[in-house]
């Protein structure tokens, strides 16, 4: 009885390996799979091996820590161009300043310049000038003046 088994579980087993075909194509296969592996291991180099670099999750990490890195980056040009602009707008302010002091300046010179103890003092000095006696006053009145009030 146990030679009977023993073919029986002989034949099965050829019977197997007649219908796969050749029983060592899945290993074939598995070795061109590893090849494929290794080459693609290969061009990574140590140190990317070392740091982790292909692994989708470090990857997602890189990724974030790219965008933090560019976004302080981005932080510090804004700023530098914001104090830039600052400063600017400060210039132009002490100019305006400067400029609404020098037009006080020059509304009190126009108004010492326009009274008429200057303007006497001017003509009296600089032109020769002097005031005239009553007697030598002479009124002239206007006839378009007289004629408008009739009416």
């Amino acid at each position: 009885m146990p030679a009977v088994l023993f073919c029986e579980l002989r034949s099965a087993s050829t019977k197997t390996k007649k219908q796969t075909g050749n029983p060592n194509k899945r290993h074939d296969v598995m070795t061109t799979a590893n090849q494929k592996t290794a080459n693609r291991q290969e061009k990574v180099t140590p140190v990317q091996r070392w740091l982790g670099l292909f692994v989708p999750a470090n990857l997602l990490v890189m990724g974030l820590a790219t965008a933090v890195l560019l976004t302080a980056l981005a932080v510090v040009v804004y700023t530098f161009e914001s104090r830039t602009v600052f400063f600017a707008l400060q210039e132009e302010r002490d100019l305006y300043n400067q400029l609404d002091v020098e037009w006080g300046q020059l509304l009190i010179e126009q108004s010492t310049f326009a009274l008429e103890s200057r303007i006497e003092q001017v003509a009296v000095e600089q032109l020769g000038m002097k005031v005239p006696d009553w007697s030598q006053i002479v009124v002239v009145q206007d006839r378009s003046l007289n004629e408008v009030g009739d009416e």
